[in-house]
Parts: structure tokens; sequence; C-alpha cells
């Protein structure tokens, strides 16, 4: 979480157009935010925050065109928990819009190897399973049970939307999450990210703001369609939500950039 805190304000002073205290406050925003602080000092929380890392560092690769860092990292991504499929879609257009040519520098086994080594922790899981310790789900020392936990067959029933009454308490469970991650201060934040997504032209790196809202949107999307979650478990949004906030910062970044350059100079 404080990895994640120390590299938006890098990237907030990187990019966005505010000053130095903004960024700071900004970035402190992230670990204090509600439900990032109870992922961040809860056991099971660090799979949310060092996904919510991955996904910043993933970003950044893509805007600035570091393909091979982005690569590595999805599969690193992949490996480390679910929620970066949330995000592939929209990264595939950050990538679409932003990548350099220094692709043609790398040839293709390069770049599948790169995928592939941090994707191969998988292998983790059968080979510790080999050696009959306590803790072992499912046992995945063969391939039958290996791909029944490779493909999360354990979680169906919380997973893949068949029932719409669910729909509308999720979209209030989301909105409630992330509406009131910052308390108060989401009434500034919140708004001021859609005002950073829809940033007029005249705002530098307005394109940036712009490209960034895919990989947040493909997230919220994600998570409204294609989980089941029964009332009592709705609870989950607030960690599975915690890898988009960084981007969400961001955004808010690029619209309180855009409120400075039309507040007028005395």
């Amino acid at each position: 979480a404080a990895s994640a805190g120390a590299f938006l304000y890098y990237w907030l002073r990187d990019m966005a157009d505010i000053s130095a205290s903004a960024s700071a406050s900004l970035a402190f925003c992230l670990p204090l935010g509600n439900s990032f602080w109870a992922q961040a000092t809860g056991a099971k929380g660090g799979y949310y925050t060092f996904a919510a890392l991955i996904l910043l560092i993933l970003a950044w690769a893509l805007v600035r065109g570091r393909s091979w860092i982005a690569v590595f990292l999805i599969g690193l991504g992949l490996s480390h928990h679910w929620m970066t499929t949330a995000v592939l879609a929209g990264s595939m257009v950050l990538g679409a819009f932003r990548s350099r040519p220094q692709v043609k520098y790398f040839n293709f086994p390069f770049l599948a190897s790169l995928f592939l080594i941090p994707l191969s922790l998988y292998l983790c899981l059968p080979l510790r399973a080999t050696a009959k310790v306590e803790l072992n789900w499912e046992d995945p020392s063969n391939w039958g049970n290996f791909l029944w936990v490779f493909f999360r067959r354990g979680y169906l029933g919380a997973e893949g939307l068949r029932d719409a009454s669910r729909l509308w308490g999720q979209v209030l469970a989301l909105g409630g999450t992330w509406g009131g991650e910052w308390g108060w201060a989401s009434l500034v934040l919140v708004p001021a990210a859609v005002w950073g997504w829809f940033g007029l032209r005249s705002l530098p790196r307005v394109q940036e703001s712009r490209i960034l809202g895919f990989p947040v949107l493909g997230m919220a999307l994600a998570l409204l369609f294609y989980l089941n979650l029964p009332a009592d478990q709705r609870h989950l949004f607030e960690g599975y939500s915690a890898p988009a906030f960084p981007l969400v910062l961001l955004l808010a970044a690029f619209g309180i950039a855009r409120l400075e350059r039309k507040a007028p100079r005395r």
C-alpha cells in the first residue's frame, strides 16, 4: 500500500500539472481511503493492495510506451489475482493509444517469455502440493485438480452473473464503495476524476486523462457484470475495487489541473 502511494506521487509529479503539495495530498488519500486502509492493514488485503501497485505501474508503462514492462506485469498480475483480467480490455485500449514503436526491437519469443516467466508462478501450486502439506486446497498436484484451481471452479457460485435481480444490489454496493472511499473528500475527488476524464483539449496531457479512464471503466463493468454476490458478500467489493483507486486519484489530478487552468488569475 505504501509503495502504491509512493509510485502514485511519482506519477503525479511526472505527469499531472499540479503542485507538489496537491500531489502529496492525493497520494496520501490512497492508503488513507476507507476500504484501501482496511485492505492494507488486513492479512488477506495484501492481495488487493499489491494488485493496485501492479495496475498502477502497468498503466504507467502503457502510457510511457514501455510495452515490454507492460507484458511482464500482465503476466505477473494474472499469476497474482484474477482481477487483472478485469482491466485487460481497458489496458489494451490504453496500449493501442499510447504504445511506442519500441516493440519492433523485441521479437515475439522475447515478449512471450516476459509474459510466461511471471505467469509460471502458478507452478508453485502443484510443486508445493506434492509435498502433501497440511493446507492443500483441492490438492493441485495433478492436472485435473490444478485446472480446477486455475479456472477458479471453486468460485462458480460467486462468479458469473446469472441472477439479474442481484445486479441492482451490486450497482449500489459498488457505487457506495467508490463514492465513499475518501469520506467527505469523495464529494470533491470523484467529480474531479470525471472532470479530468472528459478534460478540454487545451489541457496538457489530456489524451492520457481520457485513455486512463478505460482500465477504470473496464474494472467497474467487470465487477458489476461478472460477479454474482449475494447481499451478505457484497463487502468483497471493497477489496476488489482497491486496484482502481490509484487511477481514480490520478484522474482527479487531471481534473484539479483543469480547474486550476480555468480559475481566474489575480
